[in-house]
């Protein structure tokens, strides 16, 4: 998510692991691929890292926008070529996307989070790299 603050971050992570949760019908837990500054470090290391836990992962979810970044493009020829399990937010948020672009604003985030209705937050541990969340679903 180059160019994104951090609440820009977070809130992007709120409403892909809710839409994530809604489309799987089950709470999910996000593995943590991302630490802060490891892409700025070294972007191959950085990419190296983040399929290190896509590996483990259940389910990929792509978000919106995830064609915009090197290292997303990768790891979605990763998930194809192994025959990963992923959620393309392109797919699922398609006319918010173009909702964003017609209104000519880096406002998609804010059109995202206006239709998931948060309810009562529950603390959980997400984390994001770049703007692939890796998903491991509980099997208890």
């Amino acid at each position: 998510m180059r160019g994104k603050t951090d609440d820009q971050i977070k809130r992007m992570i709120k409403i892909c692991q809710k839409k994530a949760e809604e489309l799987l019908g089950e709470d999910l837990f996000l593995l943590p691929s991302y630490e802060k500054g490891l892409q700025s470090y070294n972007p191959v290391f950085g990419l190296a890292h983040a399929l290190l836990y896509l590996a483990d992962a259940d389910i990929v979810f792509f978000a919106p926008e995830w064609n915009n970044s090197k290292g997303c493009n990768i790891e979605m020829e990763v998930c194809k070529s192994y025959d990963m399990q992923f959620i393309d937010g392109n797919d699922v948020f398609f006319k918010e996307i173009v909702a964003a672009k017609i209104a000519r604003d880096n406002i998609l985030i804010d059109i995202l989070e206006s239709d998931c209705k948060f309810e009562q937050e529950t603390p959980k541990e997400v984390y994001e790299k770049d703007s692939v969340f890796k998903i491991k679903i509980n099997s208890d």
